[in-house]
């Protein structure tokens, strides 16, 4: 989700002796990041393995025809959001994932540090914890795999949205389920990563704390 050009994936694929049996499905709502990501796919061969949807990656029914996932990737997201809201972006995510799946996340460890919380987020849905990075590494990244039963997925009009200061989970119907304040901060970083995707790139600013 939030795929951007599809490097997290598309990386790691360009030289892995099993791509071809991936199967991977890339939500990202900027046009030219999309269009990137399907060139990019297609010149590694993988155009018919890697579907790009240009969408909005709070919609859950953009997902519809992928999941449950062997491995869902939530990375440069969690750190966007506010902490009312922070919980049940974990909870709707963790569901894409299949029994024995994996959820590669990232998070910043800026005061206060949310990292720990997370973990336990996932660890009381039924994952285990494969891996963290150290303590001290300011970008936190961690796997955690799904070794419980498999949860009910979202239903597919859910979505989380921004607007006015604030953190909404919504319907597709309309209705208000969760706000939050948004942190000024957050806001700063995404009005910047906003508008530098506008030139078709990343602005890696945006996923530092």
């Amino acid at each position: 989700m939030c795929a951007g050009q599809g490097h997290d994936l598309l990386g790691v694929l360009a030289a892995h002796p099993r791509r071809a049996d991936v199967r991977a499905h890339l939500v990202e709502l900027d046009p030219r990041n999309a269009a990137e990501a399907r060139a990019a796919a297609a010149g590694l061969g993988l155009g018919d393995r890697v579907a790009v949807v240009t969408g909005d990656a709070a919609l859950v029914r953009n997902y519809a025809d992928a999941v449950p996932a062997a491995l869902v990737l939530l990375c440069g997201v969690l750190g966007n959001v506010a902490d009312e809201g922070m919980e049940e972006t974990v909870d709707r995510v963790s569901r894409l994932c299949a029994p024995g799946g994996t959820l590669v996340w990232t998070r910043n460890r800026k005061a206060p540090d949310r990292v720990p919380r997370v973990c336990d987020w996932l660890e009381a849905r039924g994952f285990t914890r494969d891996s963290l990075s150290p303590p001290d590494v300011r970008q936190a990244v961690a796997a955690h795999r799904r070794t419980g039963p498999a949860a009910p997925l979202p239903l597919p009009h859910t979505r989380c949205s921004r607007s006015s200061g604030t953190t909404c989970w919504r319907s597709g119907r309309g209705d208000e389920r969760r706000t939050g304040p948004v942190d000024r901060g957050v806001a700063r970083r995404e009005g910047r990563a906003a508008a530098h995707r506008r030139g078709g790139r990343r602005d890696p600013r945006a996923d530092r704390p």
